[in-house]
């Protein structure tokens, strides 16, 4: 919806150092929770933050259909891509794809559950 209603593109989030220039603040949880799971995985490997050059998350939004990302239902949303990049101190390059479809929250189309 925030990207929809700025009509951004895409946008990076650079999870070691957080500082997004440009990154509303509705999206600060969001990189927090990532920075914060980068942090996890690498202290859970015991691998230092200092062996990273960079670890860029990218988001694109109205992004073109892809059989191995994306369902064929336009009904299902407008397909988008995450792309994760990191970076290693020697300049090797680790590269994740993933994506999907997605609509803005209504809740006049979403079901309800209580007690969530």
């Amino acid at each position: 919806m925030l990207a929809e209603q700025d009509r951004v593109s895409s946008l990076s989030i650079d999870l070691l150092s957080l500082d997004n220039v440009g990154i509303e603040k509705s999206l600060e949880p969001f990189a927090n929770s990532m920075s914060n799971l980068l942090h996890k995985m690498l202290s859970s490997h015991r691998i230092p933050t200092s062996w990273l050059n960079s670890a860029v998350v990218t988001l694109h939004f109205n992004e073109h259909y892809q059989k191995k990302y994306h369902y064929w239902r336009s009904a299902l949303g407008s397909p988008y891509l995450v792309v994760f990049e990191i970076t290693s101190d020697l300049g090797k390059v680790y590269k994740q794809t993933f994506g999907g479809n997605v609509n803005p929250h209504d809740p006049r189309k979403e079901q309800r559950r209580e007690g969530f």
